[in-house]
């Protein structure tokens, strides 16, 4: 837990993020998959909404109240730089040695001489590195590059499987590096990160031995999740090829809702939560009523529908 407890420190430090928030929830040992999904309703505009996934984080590696409000308190630090590969998500995540850092961040041909000396002094001493074989500038150059390979490639080996695939998405989809990438698309990536994981874990879990009960449960679950990597993808190589959104997939109606839902004033919010609450009974009657299992689903489906935005007006609500 210690290794997860110093992602978690680091992660407040550098980023705080809800999309960098869910992804180190959904890698911790021992979390909520309730709230694991609840998460994916939250809003990354929303500051509360932040707030609360940062809190469940430091409380699952025993950071006490104090600890997290002050570490909520304090600015955020802009991460490292670290060219060749994008390994910024993996150095926060693994907490890795603060000279290791440096050395990653550290164009050598760049830098200066002394710079250069101080660094290679500082992998002497700290990655107990042989001396280089004098204090030429050019045999600097070579050390301490070698240095930053070295550590590249550990790093390389301890990112874990979520981010190597994050960072393959961001090869496939550079736009995601862009400052003007819509924030949809960004959550889009964790979506379909987290899709894919759940269709592999849940294949292999097939292998296992289950009753047909179980194994129809999980072969459901399943497909709804190869599904919602489908559609993710589909979003991506749209706004990809031809620069806009396509909008099909069912997390860009969501944040159409909510960014509708916030900009009505109080009176407006509450003739929105008689509203639903209407529709959720009405649905409710018509799923009872109903004379076939599609037509249920249909019904039920629109009750999901309308609950999670009655949960999510309430919130505007208290917060207003």
């Amino acid at each position: 837990m210690e290794k997860f407890k110093s992602a978690v420190l680091q992660f407040m430090k550098t980023d705080r993020t809800l999309t960098g928030a869910k992804n180190l929830y959904n890698r911790m040992p021992g979390k909520s998959l309730a709230l694991q999904n609840s998460f994916n309703r939250l809003s990354a505009n929303n500051p509360k909404d932040v707030r609360t996934v940062c809190y469940e984080l430091c409380r699952m590696v025993g950071l006490e109240n104090s600890q997290f409000e002050s570490l909520m308190s304090r600015p955020v630090l802009e991460p490292t730089n670290v060219n060749a590969i994008d390994v910024n998500a993996a150095v926060e995540i693994h907490a890795i040695d603060t000279k290791v850092v440096a050395v990653l961040g550290l164009d050598p041909k760049s830098a200066s001489y002394n710079e250069l000396k101080r660094v290679a002094k500082e992998l002497q001493e700290t990655e107990k590195l042989p001396a280089p074989i004098n204090q030429k500038k050019d045999t600097l150059i070579d050390y301490v590059e070698g240095a930053k390979q070295k550590a590249l490639s550990e790093v390389k080996k301890e990112i874990p499987q979520d981010v190597k695939s994050s960072i393959k998405l961001r090869d496939q989809f550079p736009f995601l590096r862009e400052k003007e990438c819509p924030g949809f698309l960004k959550e889009l990536v964790n979506d379909l990160i987290t899709s894919y994981d759940n269709y592999i874990r849940g294949r292999q879990q097939l292998f296992d031995s289950m009753t047909l009960e179980q194994e129809a449960a999980l072969a459901e679950d399943i497909t709804e999740n190869y599904i919602d990597n489908k559609q993710a993808f589909k979003e991506l190589a749209h706004y990809r090829d031809n620069g806009q959104i396509l909008g099909e997939h069912p997390l860009y109606r969501e944040r159409q809702i909510k960014e509708e839902l916030k900009a009505l004033s109080p009176k407006a919010l509450s003739d929105k939560v008689s509203a639903l609450r209407k529709n959720i009974s009405t649905n409710k009657k018509k799923a009872q009523k109903a004379k076939s299992d599609d037509a249920q689903d249909k019904y039920l489906e629109k009750v999901e529908d309308y609950t999670w935005q009655l949960d999510h007006v309430t919130t505007l609500l208290n917060s207003k």
